[in-house]
């Protein structure tokens, strides 16, 4: 699917997002985190991921863009894109080893602790740790 298709079948008011187990472990502590900070502290889970989203894209997004793509990088795609662009090269070893080069300058700017899928790339945070 498209960003193009998906852009004409959903509308853009409104978009459910379901959270893996790591994401939803988070999402608890910081509930509990606002509630012990303030009491009176009442929102809705829909709510602090929104503040979360548009205060991160606002604040952070632009400062590490360079770090989501490297996160979401598909290397398998570009590494097939790449072969089939170069399969008349004289050198495909060396059209290869250029490939991968690229991608790992990509993969180092990894953050490293996303799931990716539906695998956790690291190990989950344990109750102690801060978010």
């Amino acid at each position: 699917m498209t960003d193009k298709k998906i852009d004409k079948e959903l509308p853009r008011e409104i978009l459910r997002i379901v959270l893996d187990k790591r994401g939803t472990d988070c999402h608890y502590k910081l509930m509990e985190r606002l509630k012990a900070a303030n009491k009176f502290v009442r929102v809705h889970p829909s709510e602090l991921v929104s503040f979360l989203v548009a205060d991160y894209f606002e604040t952070y997004f632009e400062r590490d863009i360079d770090v989501l793509v490297a996160e979401f990088f598909d290397s398998r795609v570009y590494l097939t894109s790449e072969i089939q662009k170069d399969e008349n090269l004289a050198d495909p070893a060396e059209a290869m080893k250029r490939a991968t080069a690229f991608v790992e300058r990509i993969r180092a700017k990894r953050r490293g602790n996303i799931v990716r899928r539906g695998k956790l790339k690291s190990a989950n945070l344990n109750n102690n740790e801060a978010i």
